[in-house]
Parts: structure tokens; sequence; C-alpha cells
């Protein structure tokens, strides 16, 4: 429509119009932000054990968990004060923790039947850092550094450090991130 067709109409015909048009962009307002949330949605799911119903005992990989020794059927929740003392995989397969996606990742799973043990620990805290206990990113293993300046694997349910006694806490990553040592190790 032309802008001077738009002129020449009356105050309830210029209303009208602009009513229409308002309406009309608040719907596509709508409709995309609609859209958009949709998409964004997010579902979490807890994936024990998959399979096809015709294939129940050929699995590619069981994961089974367990907490402060004790075997439980799923993960902690996230944030409950518990972390990923170690993760043991058989068949040659390795695996990590994504503490951001609370999730185990699995990689070169060459068998089927592959099994993999996740281990969860309550985690210890100082009280003097009123919960800004550190933090270990992937690939950090927690170390105990004693008077000799011997190193060994920290146990991240029992204190393995103190700032009151300024015990600090340590990380070391490994050249060989497929090696496994045992907590004390």
């Amino acid at each position: 429509m032309k802008l001077n067709k738009f002129k020449e109409m009356d105050k309830k015909t210029k209303g009208l119009v602009i009513s229409v048009i308002c309406v009309v962009l608040l719907v596509a307002i709508v409709f995309i932000y609609r859209s958009y949330a949709i998409y964004q949605e997010k579902q979490e799911l807890n994936v024990i054990k998959g399979s096809v119903p015709e294939y129940m005992d050929n699995y590619d990989v069981k994961l089974s968990f367990s907490l402060n020794g004790e075997n439980v059927l799923s993960t902690p929740k996230k944030g409950s004060g518990n972390t990923v003392e170690s993760i043991v995989c058989d068949n040659e397969t390795s695996a990590s923790w994504n503490y951001e996606k609370w999730s185990v990742q699995i990689v070169n799973v060459s068998k089927t039947g592959t099994k993999c043990q996740v281990n969860f620990v309550t985690k210890y805290t100082d009280t003097i850092l009123n919960g800004a206990d550190p933090v270990l990113q992937d690939g950090l293993i927690p170390v105990v550094i004693d008077e000799n300046g011997g190193v060994k694997k920290a146990d991240l349910g029992s204190e393995w450090y103190n700032y009151s006694n300024k015990i600090w806490a340590n990380a070391v990553t490994l050249l060989d991130s497929t090696k496994v040592y045992a907590d004390g190790e």
C-alpha cells in the first residue's frame, strides 16, 4: 500500500490497519520466541545399559556405579558433594568423566561385552575454605607430596590438603593418560 493511500484513509481505517500490523508482528515474535525455547529445551537421561530387544545379552558397554565402595544403581546427583575417584574398564577401553554434562565418556570400544565401573567418593572438604575447595579438571590427578618429595596419588574421600596446616592441594598430569594409579601409589 502506498503512503498516499494511507494518508487518505479515515482514522478508523488507519487504526484498523495499524492494529492488524501490530497483531501480526506480535504473533510473529511469539512464534519465533517459542520456536527458540523449544529448540533450547534440554532433557537429561540416565542411561545405564542400552540394547536392542533381540540382542539383550550382546551389549557394547555395561556401566556399573559405586559410591564410597558400595554399589549403587545410578550416578549420584550433580552437586551432591561426590566426585569420580576412578573409572575402570576392561577390553582396553578408556573412559573419562565429563563434569559439565555429568556423564561418562567412553572411547576405544573394541569388543562387545565391555564393562566399565565408575567409582564415586564423597569429596573431602576443608572447612576453612567455606566451599572454595579445589576443583580438578579432566586429566588432573590429585597428589600428596611427603617431606622427602615423594609424590603419591591422593584419596579424594580423605584429607589430602589442609590449608590451616599449610598442606596445599596439588595435582599433576600424566604423560601417559592410559596409566591408572591406585590411591597411595
